[in-house]
This record gives C-alpha cells, structure tokens and sequence, in this order.
C-alpha cells in the first residue's frame, strides 16, 4: 500500500480507490486485514440490523486513544448504552435551546470580528479561523461550563504554546493533525521514542488542554457539593432543573454536560473517565460544525441564486431554505468522510456486483472473520449516482420534504426507512447514531442566520480554495476547481485557509467568501490501499 497518501491524500486515496475496485474491495493495514465497502445495503448491516457484530476499530482506538481516552467514540458496544444514558438530559431538546441565547450574543459578536477585521468587505479575512475560535468557544461551554476565550484560559494558552496558538481552536485542530499523521506506522508507536518537535508540541498542547479540563472539572464538583448540600436543607431545586455553575459562580440557563457527570446519583466516575468524555465532545462538536459553517457559506457563495433565497427567507425568520442547504452540504462534504469498524462476529457481504478488487478471492461475497476490520468512506456513498441525481451539484431542495416534516426548533439529518438503502449518514446510523447532531445543527444554524442577516457573502478574487485530493477527485466535482496548482495549495497536507470578504448588509460594496475545499481531520483508519 501506499501509506504516505493518507497524510497528503485522504480523499485521492478514497476516490482512486472506488475507481479503481469499486465499492468493494480489501487493503490491509500492516498485518491487519480490511475490507473497505460504500454499499448502502452493506452499510445498513454494518450499522443498522447488525451492528452487534461490529465494534470500534481497534485501529481508531489505536490512534486516537492518547487524544480522546475511551470516551463515547471509542468505547466499546459493552459500554456504550449505559454510557450513552448519563447525556440525555444534558443533550435534551430543552437543554439545546436553552443555549441558543449564548450563540445568539456570540455569533452577532462574531460577525462584528469579521466586518472589522474585513474592513466592511475591502480585504478578506480568515473565516475557518474565525468560526474555529467561535465554535470551540461555544463547544466549551456548553460541555465543560467555562470560556476558553477568558482568563486564566488564554494567560495559559500563551504562556505554554507562546505566539503560535491565539485561540484553543487552533489549538485543538493542530492536535488531531498530529493525530491522524500518527496513524501512518502507528503500530510501531514511533512517538514513544522519536520526541521530534512536533511530538513534543503536541504532548505539551494535549497536556495544557487537560490541566484546563480539570480546573473546569474541579469547579463542577465544587457546584455539584453545593447543590447538593442546599438541597438537604430543601434551598435548590432538583439536579436536573439547576443551571450549571461556572468557575465565577455565575449561573447559565443551561445545564453544563459537565454536570452530567460529577452531578450524577447512585454512581461515581473517576476524574479520567470524566476526561475522557469532556476530550470525546470538545473533538466530535467542534470540528464538525466548523467545516459544517465553512462549506455551507462556500456553497452559498458560489451559487448567488441559493444565496440570493436562503439570505431571503433568514431575514424575514425563516429557516427552511438554510436547513435544506446545511443537508446538502453534509450529503457534499460530510465532516468525517470516513469511518471503520472491526468485526467481532463472523458475517459475510453478498456483493451486488462482482468485485473487482485482486485480493478478494470470491468476488461474489465477502466472508468476514472475528478481528477483520470493515472501512466505508461516507463521501463516495453520498455521490453514488446510483442513489443520488446529480451526486455531484448542489441541489438544497433534494431534502426540501424532509425538511418540511422537521420540528421547527431542532433539525435532524433524514432517517433512512426499514430496508431502504443507507445512502446518506453525515451523522452515522444505527444505535450508535452521533447523539449530538441536534446541537452541531443548531449551532451552524444560528451562526449562518446572523451572518446572512448582517452580510452577503460572495466568491472573493484571487486563487480558488482547493481540495485535498488530486485530479482524480477534483475532475469529479463541479463545484471545486480544476487541476491543482502549486500557486494554489495553501496548506496541503491539513487544509485550505478561507478568506471572506464581508461588509454591512446596507452597503452597496461586493461582499466575498471563499471557504476551505477541504475535510476535517476525520476519525478514520486510512493508511494502506489494495493495489494489483
């Protein structure tokens, strides 16, 4: 296989890879074998009927276990129920809303950053960044009950990291960039004895997070003691209905998913469990709505009618349109574009067509042994022309109906019907489903409102953002450019800079965007391709 296109090429890898075999084919990743398949049937099985047979890839575990620890990612099938239970109330629909004024007063101040940085839409600004800060903000909060974007947080983040690093959100994606190179080699574990300077900066990065994790979880059990102590002289009301405290004793109307933890009755979670769930949200939330927001401006940047009805409709308080264009956007870039399981009860896969990959030996089916690892990429399923018109075009109104079935509070990416192939999971499927959809959702809603109540938003000059992947990726999307340049690549190996021009809604000046053509740092096992 080809290791080195996993840091340089996730998505040539994957696109190549389907040309090539299709959507069934096998690689292998050192000694362990993997089957990749896109089938939405299969994926179904895999997710849905079946997912008792499959387990957490020992791979992710492997890489991402120094980062996240076992929190609600990684954690086994065993575990994941009960685990699962203790976040209801916190990711309750009355908890989610309840943050909604918190993002309301952040993303007007948001925009406000953009206008002045911008000039009023003279010069472009760094919209990844931006909403990176914002969103890691807003993820900090709502998980862990403080402001990474007050004191002591930001004293710490400079005086351990020093200039390179102005926010926790530059912090963290620098992290899992480390993360994913990891994967290549990782079995050899070679970050236990080549401490490079990227290693060292990671390890002192991971470790300033986690002394900030622990200060909040120490100012969680000091409010959780208080609350109980008022409430066995009858002065609080129940734990599920009280307001989270922050480190100034100051109450929100939303309840910390800290509290959920250290507040719990009936049983105690050691302080690295309680880590290792606060490192699972910050990871899972914040890249995901970062990338959400970004491409779904590039979007509407690029087609001046969508932007022209969505802009529309936010400014008379309505939302449909937008929800449509955050669905479609997921279908086009979904945040992680690639997941992996490991088999821990034989099964087999009939395939629909006879694979053409050289290293399955029976391409009608696939027998899948105990300790077999089972890869889908996300993105090649949701540009099947099979099962999408026009897989490639951005076409909001494809989920014009489902939106219009939706709750008008919190959306939720479609369900896939019983027996109905599973062509569209930007949140997973199954029982394991992301249970964080509604507040990854409702965040870029709000944060897109603002932005297109106050701004108009269009294609700035200059070189095109550009996709990670090559030509064998961009010749299949209309909406990316043509073949890359070496003038073009801003950050190859991690990801395109956005620059967003942006002025006052009553200005008659150009407004422009441009958004990163880019994935996030996916939770994925990609190092090794089958090749002939």
């Amino acid at each position: 296989g080809f290791c080195s296109n996993f840091a340089s090429d996730t998505n040539l890898l994957m696109y190549s890879s389907v040309e090539l075999f299709g959507n069934l084919y096998a690689w292998t990743y050192f000694h362990k074998p993997i089957v990749n398949t896109n089938c939405p049937f299969h994926l179904r099985r895999l997710l849905v009927t079946h997912w008792k047979r499959y387990d957490r890839s020992d791979v992710e575990q492997a890489a991402f276990g120094k980062l996240l620890g076992q929190g609600l990612i990684l954690v086994g099938n065993d575990k994941w129920r009960d685990m699962k239970s203790l976040y209801q109330s916190g990711l309750s629909d009355r908890n989610i809303l309840a943050f909604r004024e918190v993002l309301r007063t952040w993303s007007a101040d948001f925009v406000d950053t953009l206008l002045a940085e911008g000039h009023n839409g003279e010069r472009p600004v760094d919209v990844q960044e931006a909403v990176q800060k914002l969103t890691f903000r807003a993820i900090g909060l709502f998980t862990l009950g403080v402001d990474f974007e007050g004191e002591p947080y930001l004293s710490d983040l400079k005086a351990e990291m020093g200039a390179a690093y102005s926010n926790y959100g530059e912090l963290w994606f620098q992290l899992l960039e480390h993360t994913q190179f990891r994967i290549i080699f990782g079995p050899l574990c070679w970050w236990k004895l080549l401490k490079t300077a990227p290693v060292r900066q990671f390890e002192r990065g991971h470790a300033l997070l986690l002394r900030a994790i622990n200060r909040a979880i120490d100012a969680g059990e000091a409010a959780a003691a208080a609350r109980g102590l008022a409430q066995e002289k009858g002065a609080a009301s129940a734990p599920s209905e009280a307001a989270a405290e922050g480190e100034g004793g100051g109450r929100a109307p939303f309840s910390a998913l800290l509290s959920s933890m250290v507040g719990q009755r009936g049983q105690r979670f050691s302080r690295t469990e309680i880590r290792h769930q606060a490192l699972t949200f910050l990871f899972a939330r914040h890249d995901t709505t970062t990338n959400l927001i970004a491409w779904c401006l590039y979007l509407l940047a690029a087609h001046p009618a969508d932007h022209e009805r969505a802009q529309a409709e936010v400014r008379k308080g309505e939302t449909q349109f937008l929800r449509c264009c955050f669905l479609e956007t997921l279908r086009l870039y979904p945040s992680v574009p690639a997941r992996s399981r490991t088999v821990v009860q034989g099964d087999v896969f009939e395939a629909a067509e006879p694979a053409r990959c050289p290293m399955l030996r029976n391409p009608g089916s696939v027998n899948l042994a105990t300790g077999t690892g089972v890869s889908f990429a996300i993105n090649a399923v949701h540009r099947d022309p099979v099962h999408w018109q026009e897989p490639d075009a951005f076409r909001p109104l494809r989920f014009e109906a489902h939106v219009a079935k939706a709750p008008s509070a919190l959306l939720t990416a479609p369900w896939a019907a019983d027996e109905e192939p599973l062509s569209y999971l930007p949140f997973g499927a199954g029982p394991r489903r992301c249970i964080g959809e509604r507040f990854a959702l409702l965040e870029a809603e709000e944060i897109c409102c603002t932005v297109l109540k106050r701004c108009t938003v269009r294609l700035a000059p200059g070189p095109p953002p550009v996709d990670e992947a090559d030509d064998a990726c961009t010749r299949r999307h209309p909406i990316a450019p043509g073949r890359r340049s070496d003038a073009q690549v801003l950050r190859r190996n991690a990801r395109n800079r956005s620059r967003l021009s942006v002025s006052g809604a009553g200005s008659d000046e150009d407004r422009g965007l441009a958004a990163p053509l880019a994935t996030i740092i996916s939770m994925v096992s990609w190092c090794t391709r089958c090749t002939d």
